[in-house]
């Protein structure tokens, strides 16, 4: 499936942040599965980009509950893969993000992060 991004900007990260997820719905059906973990390699308002050792059913229509700690602040919020690619044993995915009233959650975390690194330089 080809993605195409048109968010204003596309924050990426120099180093990876930890990241963890659960699967909430698979076909619209609410389940629990346990903890995955990825790496956050970038992040919009409205999508990001994460690398994982596991690999998401393609199959399904799965939405997942993200956590992420950007610069202090925790953030969590549901998505879903629109594409995968792999790399060896590691898979990237391209995540839709659904919580549209989290955009603002998001660039106020990236701005405060991007002003703790003007401060160490």
């Amino acid at each position: 499936m080809k993605f195409k991004r048109n968010e204003a900007f596309r924050y990426e990260f120099g180093v990876p942040l930890p990241l963890s997820f659960i699967i909430q719905k698979i076909n619209g059906t609410e389940v629990r599965s346990s903890s995955g973990h990825a790496q956050l390699l970038d992040i919009s308002p409205g999508g990001m980009k994460i690398e994982s050792d596991l690999v998401l059913p393609k199959k399904h229509d799965i939405e997942l509950l993200f956590t992420v700690t950007i610069g202090e602040k925790e953030i969590k919020v549901r998505g879903k893969a629109v594409w995968q690619k792999q790399f060896g044993k590691l898979f990237q995915y391209g995540i839709l993000l659904l919580d549209e009233e989290m955009e603002d959650s998001i660039i106020d975390a990236l701005k405060e992060l991007q002003r703790e690194v003007r401060k160490r330089k």
